[in-house]
């Protein structure tokens, strides 16, 4: 593939119409993890055949690849610094590279299938997830693992770490949302507001709320500390991702059917929602911008919806 192209399509899902962006060109089967980087500039992406691929957003140009991964690529994200990028695969290996030049820095082998890498916003740590285990790691000049956290719950569903990396969220398929101290694991809090499963997470970037997305179809907001609710939310099918923007103004939930709701969390009201039709969203990021928001599928087409136009529309038609 020579070139990525951010073709501009309508919706006109209810309740508003919204402009999105769908990737074609590099085959939608085989994108996997995308990520941005801190400028907006570059877009990083994961595929089926362990290929690792930076993009330039403006052109749709391929900046450069990367190999050296196994096996599929299952999560691709940049450094909150924008300095490296990170890189896991279902062949257990997690490769850091410079996200200058493309060089590899370093290669960890965990000798399992990596689902997820998350970093702390500051950037001080990161989790890699496995099926039944966390490992965090010291995300300094020399990345060095931590702690490994093994759960005798059964398979670990989501994870997310505090703002300041003090603090992870661990989702099992017991039900529960526990949070534990990050040096020790030592259990903060146990979080069970949900019927059914806890299937996603996420910390707001101030760190106090966190919330969780269940199969049961709502979200919750609480208070990481206290457990306090915040907030109830209703998505309607299972809560398969949640994303705070990076500025903390909206929070996003992508349902089972294809959904793509967004609230404002200082607020606390609904804002807009979208719609795709993929059964199952994977993931949400959102760009440094925080006005828009990647939605993608596992092996599925990405799309790329602006909330700053949702939000233009939706006070125009207040005003009208």
């Amino acid at each position: 593939m020579d070139g990525l192209t951010l073709q501009h399509l309508g919706d006109s899902s209810p309740p508003l119409s919204a402009g999105t962006s769908n990737v074609h060109e590099y085959p939608p089967d085989a994108i996997t993890a995308v990520g941005f980087s801190a400028n907006d500039q570059h877009l990083v992406s994961g595929s089926a055949d362990a290929s690792v691929v930076v993009w330039n957003v403006q052109s749709g140009e391929r900046v450069f690849a990367m190999s050296g991964h196994g096996a599929r690529v299952s999560d691709v994200t940049y450094t909150p610094d924008g300095s490296r990028i990170v890189s896991v695969s279902d062949d257990g290996s997690i490769k850091v590279w410079d996200a200058g030049s493309g060089w590899s820095i370093y290669t960890y082998a965990l000798g399992e299938r990596i689902s997820r890498i998350v970093f702390s916003a500051d950037g001080s740590r990161f989790a890699a997830k496995m099926h039944r285990a966390v490992a965090i790691y010291d995300a300094g000049s020399i990345i060095v693992q931590l702690t490994v956290f093994q759960s005798d719950t059964g398979a670990i569903l989501d994870v997310a770490l505090s703002p300041d990396g003090k603090r992870t969220a661990v989702l099992d398929n017991n039900g529960a949302a526990r949070i534990y101290r990050t040096d020790t694991w030592e259990e903060l809090i146990e979080l069970q507001e949900h019927s059914d499963q806890v299937k996603s997470c996420a910390f707001a970037p101030d760190g106090i709320e966190i919330a969780t997305g269940s199969y049961d179809g709502t979200l919750t907001g609480r208070n990481s500390w206290t457990g306090e609710m915040y907030r109830k939310e209703t998505i309607g099918s299972c809560g398969t991702a949640i994303s705070y923007s990076p500025n903390g103004a909206f929070l996003a939930a992508a349902g089972r059917y294809g959904e793509v709701i967004i609230w404002g969390p200082k607020a606390r009201q609904f804002v807009v929602k979208f719609q795709t039709s993929v059964q199952y969203l994977s993931g949400l990021k959102w760009l440094p911008d925080n006005r828009r928001l990647l939605s993608y599928a596992d092996e599925g087409p990405l799309h790329l919806w602006n909330v700053g136009d949702a939000l233009r529309m939706r006070s125009g038609e207040q005003e009208s």
